[in-house]
């Protein structure tokens, strides 16, 4: 087993190497039979990659071993089975971790016998031959460089003064894949066009007591070395690297060849000196060919992973340290920080140590890593969140997501495939993350604790839990600060924790058994309550997370609820949506029965109330939520449970533009209401059935309803009730008045209103209302008036609003009003702008509501611009939306532009446009409309002026303005007003 009981970064790396030097060691051997006769011994090697559960000791003696489970150590042994003699077959779960590292053979896939999907395998051939650990993982290419500008302008500053002869010594200190190698491969890449000798040391985990390993590495890899080369061979290419740099006499080859373990036989005289003479004759001829290679051009040293180096090539870098103060020669040194680094004393030494990414940054490399096609915004979030800004935690996080299937592709993003869980940790880097655990074996039950409890824990929580003696337990503490697992803020009993990076949370928890972890969960939900007794009020869904993750369901769902009905009163929709969820979880954990079914219709009508800023009317979640709500409504529920599910069925088919199930709806409502005699549920009943009635053009009707819900409200009764209904009853009511008045003509008391709903919903400081108000009185109303300097001002701070607290609903219904009246732009973009917000609107959030009035006015802006093809595409979708969907109170208004149009496209034959204007006036008339009246007959009666018949416009004109009293002016009648004074 590699990684268990002491994990290490680079496990993976090791069991081949392992293997590898199994096939290596067992071929060579030969078994006596006893007979005489001699048999080759073979060996065949399985490796798998994956979590297992550790159990009990088996065995006894050399045969005892701790017992494993899981699929892992199974597919091992099938890989095993496969493998021909004296070979190492790997997984891909192997392969992936260590790709860079070795050369393979691909086998293909495999179906292996208890194994459920076929299995991809590799055959290792051999280690790859590779200058350093970043080269072996990153040869398929690298992310953006982000973030470290200033460090490499320093480094090349440190550059320019080497290359004069002030030799100087970088020290590039920072945590594991914080990014010091890919410093150096950008420094290297920046000094290619440069003529420089560079020399490049890399230290070994596996050679720390390996005396001069990065040394010996180093110059077999510059000489280029191969398998097949015999000594001779070898001999050669050591002569022709080291003449790069000076003639080497045949001392100082019997030295390298010594160095390098290359036998010299009669080649070199031998040498006659102590081991020590020899290290130390071996370490001045190093530092000769630095000094030669300095005289010729300057040198770029880089000694990576110094918290990995050997005692002897140490002593080499001092004598380096030492010499290149008068040459030409640039030193990096990379290490970590735990590493007491003993060169930063030197006067010519620079240390920088390396901070984490911005936020900015961060999701500079996400993007990056996605091929530029962003991210869902909450995905970003627990990339983010989880990786504390560390640029390789943040490239395998990226990397896991994306292979997850967690993420669909949608050809310019990436969208959600289901509902968001918790980011795993990466494979890549799950032995990294155990290993800096494992060191602190003694100590890790303390750290497997603090994550359960959280990212954050306080000491007096901990000492609750934990069971251990005081000095016992801020000892354990003490070793996992020193070790920076931890940060500290404080002193015990009033300190607090903080894990240094959320994913080495993840790994102490994830290496909990879930009894353990159940046991644990159950503790602290306990002693939180028993320390704490405020977070039942302040922080339910702490206590939620802690019972839920104990396996207690009843309170689980209790304080999931509580947390819930808590986000909703702040506004917190997607908080209480996650958080019901939660608590639906639970319920389906108790036993089944009309009182479990009572609560879960209790869970989805609260759902029902945030989902809709959030997901929309439209959206499947949504759809679903409230048909099972009505399901279990029917079944186990009353009038009262049922109104709020009928609401969330009306609000869909609404949205969807289904106007007889609308109709249904809404009716049925107003009746159980009124049944009830329950004054919020008839101000809603009206309300939802004057907004039925307005799209089937029974404008006279809608306003009735509108203000009959407006005469029941109380506000010190009613305000109360906005979590309940999603928006504030008055200004559901308000706004249906007002839209109602101003399509009937009454513009003046219609804007009054308006402004009245819109003060109304600041002063409840509930943003889902604001919304609602800022959408129908500042875009909507202003819309059908005319007003698009309101529309511009509303509009703005309408998407402003949603996007800041990610209404996503109300940006998709305000988007095309707003793109309408778009400034600074041609009437044709502002048009073209408006169809693609409208087509976000109807694919996104089925949206189908005010789809042909939006039609309407894009047809008008073609129009205006004269473009009338597109004014006839787009007026003739209008027509059949309106057609299918019976959503006529915008008709008047589409036989107006059909008017226009005939102008336009048949300039002699003014009887097609005179047609449909009187259509227009007709459905106007028909439904007391005056102000879509006025609208047509002004165009009607410029088309009649045109034409010679000043008389019969100024006939038909005149009454219609007349209808219209007060100084109170809008665009419409001050066109028609101008219009009638010419015609005079």
């Amino acid at each position: 087993y590699f990684g268990y009981p002491q994990a290490h970064e680079d496990d993976a790396e090791r069991s081949v190497h392992a293997g590898l030097e199994l096939v290596r060691a067992i071929s060579h051997l030969i078994a006596d039979t006893g007979s005489g006769n001699a048999v080759e011994l073979a060996v065949r090697v399985g490796i798998a990659t994956g979590p297992v559960v550790v159990g009990d000791i088996i065995g006894e003696g050399a045969s005892q071993e701790s017992a494993v489970v899981g699929e892992t150590p199974n597919l091992a042994a099938r890989l095993q089975g496969i493998a021909a003699p004296n070979s190492v077959v790997v997984a891909s779960s192997t392969h992936d971790l260590g790709a860079g590292q070795f050369e393979y053979e691909d086998l293909g896939d495999h179906s292996l016998k208890g194994i459920a999907e076929p299995v991809h395998t590799w055959r290792v051939i051999a280690p790859r031959a590779v200058e350093g650990r970043f080269e072996a993982v990153y040869r398929t290419g690298l992310t953006t460089f982000v973030g470290r500008d200033q460090e490499v302008a320093l480094l090349m500053e440190r550059w320019q003064a080497a290359k004069e002869g002030d030799g100087q010594i970088a020290l590039l200190s920072g945590e594991a894949g914080i990014g010091k190698s890919r410093i150096m491969q950008v420094l290297r890449d920046r000094l290619k066009a440069e003529p420089h000798t560079r020399l490049r040391y890399q230290c070994s985990p596996y050679h720390t007591s390996s005396a001069m390993f990065p040394v010996v590495q180093q110059l077999e890899f510059a000489a280029g070395f191969t398998a097949e080369n015999g000594a001779d061979e070898k001999l050669d290419k050591v002569e022709s690297l080291l003449a790069q740099a000076t003639e080497a006499g045949r001392d100082t080859m019997a030295l390298f060849a010594a160095l390098l373990s290359i036998p010299i036989q009669d080649r070199y005289p031998p040498l006659d000196l102590s081991p020590q003479e020899q290290k130390e004759r071996t370490l001045r001829t190093l530092i000769d060919q630095l000094e030669a290679h300095s005289a010729r051009q300057p040198v770029f040293v880089v000694l990576e992973d110094a918290h990995w180096i050997d005692p002897t090539t140490s002593e080499f870098v001092d004598l380096m340290a030492d010499a290149i103060q008068r040459l030409r020669v640039l030193l990096l040194i990379t290490y970590r920080p735990e590493f007491n680094c003993p060169w930063s004393g030197y006067p010519h030494a620079t240390t920088l140590a390396l901070n984490r990414l911005t936020r900015n940054q961060t999701e500079s490399v996400i993007l990056h890593v996605a091929d530029d096609n962003p991210l869902p915004a909450e995905v970003v979030d627990q990339i983010v969140a989880k990786t504390d800004g560390v640029p390789l935690f943040v490239e395998e996080l990226t990397k896991n997501v994306l292979e997850s299937g967690l993420l669909t592709d949608a050809g310019d993003r990436y969208e959600l495939a289901g509902p968001l869980v918790p980011l795993a940790i990466p494979a890549s880097l799950q032995d990294s993350l155990m290993a800096r655990l494992d060191r602190l074996a003694p100590v890790k039950e303390v750290a497997q604790i603090g994550a359960a409890i959280g990212r954050e824990f306080s000491y007096e929580l901990l000492r609750g839990i934990a069971g251990r003696e005081e000095a016992d337990l801020r000892d354990a503490l003490d070793q996992l600060a020193e070790s920076e697992l931890i940060f500290r803020r404080g002193t015990p009993p009033n300190a607090t924790y903080v894990f240094k990076h959320a994913l080495v949370q993840d790994a102490a928890y994830a290496s909990l058994l879930k009894s353990r972890r159940q046991q644990l969960h159950a503790d602290i939900a306990g002693v939180l309550m028993e320390l704490r007794q405020e977070l039942v009020e302040t922080q339910p869904e702490l206590l939620a997370y802690h019972f839920t993750q104990a396996g207690l369901p009843e309170p689980a769902l209790e304080y999931w609820q509580a947390a819930a009905k808590r986000a909703i009163s702040h506004s917190a929709y997607r908080e209480a949506i996650e958080q019901l969820d939660q608590a639906l979880a639970q319920i389906a954990l108790l036993p089944p029965g009309e009182a479990r079914d009572k609560r879960e219709l209790e869970l989805h009508v609260t759902k029902l109330g945030p989902l809709f800023p959030i997901k929309g009317y439209g959206s499947p979640e949504a759809d679903e939520t409230s048909t099972r709500a009505l399901i279990l409504g029917r079944t186990v529920g009353d009038n009262k449970t049922l109104f709020p599910t009928l609401y969330a069925r009306w609000a869909i088919q609404y949205i969807k533009s289904e106007l007889k199930e609308m109709f249904d709806l809404s009716r049925e409502y107003l009746e159980r209401a009124n049944a009830e005699r329950d004054d919020a549920a008839r101000m809603v009943g009206h309300r939802i059935h004057a907004v039925a009635l307005l799209y089937r053009g029974e404008v006279e009707n809608a306003r009735y309803h509108a203000q009959q819900a407006l005469k029941i409200y109380i506000p010190e009764r009613h305000i109360p009730l906005v979590a309940r209904f999603g928006q504030d009853l008055k200004v559901q009511a308000i706004n249906y008045v007002a839209v109602s008045d101003a399509l009937l003509g009454n513009v003046e008391e219609a804007l009054t209103l308006g402004a009245e709903a819109i003060a109304h919903a600041r002063n409840l400081n509930h943003e889902n209302t604001l919304a609602y108000a800022l959408w129908h009185i500042g875009v909507w109303l202003p819309s059908i008036v005319r007003d698009t300097e309101a529309v511009h001002r509303y509009g703005s701070e309408i998407l402003e609003l949603a996007r800041a607290r990610r209404l996503v609903f109300w940006e998709g219904f305000a988007l095309p009003h707003v793109a309408i009246n778009g400034y600074g732009k041609t009437r044709a973009e502002a048009a073209a702008d408006a169809e693609k917000a409208l087509d976000i609107w109807q694919r996104k959030f089925n949206g189908r509501m005010i789809v042909p009035e939006m039609l309407c006015r894009i047809g008008e802006a073609y129009l205006d611009e004269g473009i009338t093809s597109e004014a006839n595409r787009v007026l003739a979708e209008a027509a059949t939306v309106m057609d299918q969907k019976g959503q006529v109170y915008w008709e008047s208004e589409l036989y107006r532009l059909r008017g226009r149009l005939a102008t336009m496209v048949a300039r002699d034959n003014p009887e097609a446009a005179a047609a449909e204007y009187q259509r227009a006036i007709s459905i106007a008339r028909e439904r007391s409309t005056k102000l879509l009246e006025l609208r047509a007959t002004t165009d009607f009666a410029r088309l009649l002026a045109k034409h010679g018949d000043l008389a019969k416009a100024k006939e038909l004109l005149s009454p219609v303005l007349d209808w219209f009293t007060g100084d109170f002016d809008t665009p419409d009648l001050c066109e028609a007003k101008t219009l009638l004074k010419n015609l005079s």
